[in-house]
């Protein structure tokens, strides 16, 4: 009688296992076809606007800067994330501390999107007016992918990364 609940645990195991190893090789397969499609994302732009050798490369140095302040800005944020952890760990923590914290964080992500902004607008003042507006016609494309992002930072719990 009890070889039949040992028999279900072991399958249960082996499901679950089975599970595990889908989920590890779907994520590096997904991992792959995501990181390859950044780069062509951008030459897709670069091609549809038909950008001159120069604006490329103001495109790619615009890319380059916001993966840059990205960084910055997730190291900055986890260092901040852990004094908040710390603070909140205490017995008895300080509210104010908490607060302005807080406050530095979302200065820094609010800092984050200026400069990216100001960057965005800068590489657009180098481009005619017509690939301008050819530029913002794209927005509905932007859209779809931000919509991607959002369901698959949703999908994978992802928000705090």
């Amino acid at each position: 009688m009890r070889i039949k609940p040992l028999w279900i645990l072991l399958g249960a195991s082996l499901v679950l296992n089975l599970f595990f190893a889908g989920g590890v090789l779907y994520s590096k397969m997904t991992a792959e076809r995501l990181g390859g499609a950044r780069g062509q994302a951008l030459d897709s732009v670069a091609d549809e606007l038909a950008l001159s050798d120069a604006q490329r490369a103001d495109l790619m140095a615009l890319r380059e800067a916001a993966r840059e302040r990205r960084q910055e800005m997730r190291l900055a944020g986890q260092q901040l994330r852990q004094a908040l952890i710390e603070e909140m760990g205490k017995p008895s923590f300080d509210q104010a501390r908490v607060q302005t914290l807080l406050n530095e964080r979302a200065k820094l992500f609010v800092g984050f999107v200026g400069d990216i902004m100001a960057k965005t607008h800068d590489f657009l003042d180098t481009l005619e007016p017509e690939k301008k507006q050819e530029f913002w016609s794209l927005e509905n494309d932007l859209k779809s992918v931000g919509e991607f992002i959002r369901l698959y930072l949703t999908r994978y719990r992802r928000w705090h990364s």
